[in-house]
C-alpha cells in the first residue's frame, strides 16, 4: 500500500489502443471501442480501493501527436486528488508516451502506464492481468523517486527504459536490465532494492512548466546522407537528434557540419538495445550529448524539453544524463570512453 493510505482513490484513464479494441469474428480488429467503465466492471478490486476514469479520445498510438499528449498530461494533472493514475495506451508508442509523462509531470502520486497485444474476445487477451497488475503496484509501497512506470507480463520497467522489442505476442513490451524496477509474482510486487534515478529527474519541476516544445527533427545516417541533413538544417531546428552506427557515430563530415550551426544535437545508437556511450574524443570535438539508453524519439522528447525550459546542457555533455546512474548495475560503465572517435 502507499505508505501512510489506507484507502486508495485510482484514477483510470484509457486512451484506446488494443486493450480497448474487440476482436471480431474473423479474428481482426479495429479501434478501441471499449470504455473504461467496461474495462473495470471485469476486474474484481480489493475492498480498500475506488476507481473513477476518463476517457480520452481513442487514438491510434502510431497516430499522436505532441498535443495528445500535453492533453493526456493535462488530464492527469488537473485530477490531483487522487492517490495514483493508471493509463491504458496503444503499445506502439506506449514507451514514448511514458517517457514523456515522467520528464512532464512534477506529481506527488504515482502513474502506472499499461496495454494489451491482444484484443479483447481474444483467447490470448492479455489485458485484464495487465491492468490488475497496474492496480497491484500502486497497492504497494512505492519507492521514492520514482513517478511513471509501465507493466506488462508482470514485468515493472521504468518509463525511460521500457522499448517494444518485438512486434507482437505477449513479451514485446520489456526494458534492458538496468530499467527493471521489479515483478508482480502470485498478486505481490517485488520491488529492486535500488531502482536507478536519471538524473534528468532533478529538471522535472522546471519542465512541468512547459507547454509547447520546439521542433527537433530526427537524422537517421547512412551511406550519401548528406542531402537529406543539408534539407533538415535548412529548415533552422532549435535541437537535432542523429541516430548513427555502433555508440551513434555519424559521417564525421556531417558531425563537423552540425557542430558549425551550433545546433544543440544529441546522439543514439542505431544499434537494438545499445546505449550511446560518452566519447571524450568524439563528443568533445563535435559537441554532441550522448543519449544513453534513450531511443531516438526519448532523445527527442528530452532535449525537447531541456531547451523549451531553458536548461543547461553542459553536464549532459560530458555523459552525466545516464551514466551516473547505472554505475552501481554494471561493471563497464565509464570504461574505456577515452578511446578516441571509437572504431
Amino acid at each position: 500500500m502507499l505508505k501512510g493510505i489506507k484507502h486508495l482513490r485510482i484514477l483510470l484513464v484509457n486512451t484506446g489502443g488494443t486493450i480497448a479494441a474487440q476482436m471480431k469474428a474473423d479474428g481482426s480488429y479495429g479501434r478501441a471501442t471499449l470504455k473504461a467503465t467496461e474495462l473495470l466492471s471485469k476486474l474484481s478490486l480489493s475492498s480498500n480501493i475506488t476507481c473513477d476514469s476518463i476517457d480520452l479520445p481513442a487514438i491510434i498510438s502510431h497516430n499522436i501527436t505532441t498535443k495528445d499528449r500535453f492533453a493526456l498530461a493535462d488530464t492527469i494533472e488537473s485530477n490531483s486528488d487522487y492517490d495514483g493514475v493508471i493509463v491504458t495506451h496503444g503499445t506502439n508508442t506506449l514507451p514514448e508516451t511514458a517517457f514523456f509523462l515522467d520528464v512532464s509531470l512534477s506529481l506527488p502520486r504515482p502513474i502506472v502506464l499499461t496495454g494489451a497485444m491482444f484484443p479483447f474476445g481474444s483467447p490470448y487477451y492479455d489485458g485484464f492481468d495487465n491492468l490488475k497488475d497496474a492496480f497491484t503496484i500502486l497497492a504497494s509501497e512505492w519507492p521514492k523517486g520514482i513517478s511513471v512506470v509501465t507493466t506488462f507480463d508482470h514485468l515493472i520497467a521504468s518509463a525511460f527504459g521500457v522499448c517494444k522489442t518485438v512486434r507482437n505476442g505477449k513479451l514485446a513490451i520489456g526494458c534492458p536490465s538496468e530499467a527493471s524496477l521489479g515483478n508482480i509474482s502470485n498478486g505481490t510486487v517485488h520491488w529492486n532494492k535500488a531502482p536507478a534515478i536519471p538524473t534528468y529527474c532533478q529538471h522535472k519541476e522546471a519542465f512541468s512548466k512547459v507547454k509547447a516544445l520546439p521542433w527537433i527533427p530526427i537524422y537517421y545516417d547512412h551511406p550519401d546522407g548528406e542531402a537529406v541533413l543539408d534539407a533538415i538544417l535548412a529548415q533552422d531546428p532549435e535541437g537535432l537528434i542523429v541516430v548513427g552506427a555502433g555508440d551513434g557515430f555519424i559521417n564525421e563530415a556531417l558531425a563537423q557540419k552540425i557542430k558549425d550551426t551550433g545546433i544543440p544535437t544529441m546522439r543514439a545508437s542505431k544499434v537494438t538495445g545499445a546505449y550511446a556511450s560518452w566519447r571524450r574524443g568524439y563528443d568533445d570535438k563535435y559537441g554532441m550529448i550522448p543519449t544513453g539508453m534513450l531511443s531516438p524519439e526519448k532523445a527527442q522528447i528530452l532535449l525537447g524539453f531541456a531547451l523549451a525550459a531553458n536548461i543547461d546542457l553542459t553536464p549532459f555533455r560530458s555523459g552525466l544524463l545516464f551514466w551516473d546512474v547505472f554505475a552501481k548495475y554494471t561493471t563497464n560503465v565509464r570504461v574505456n570512453f577515452d578511446n578516441g572517435l571509437g572504431k
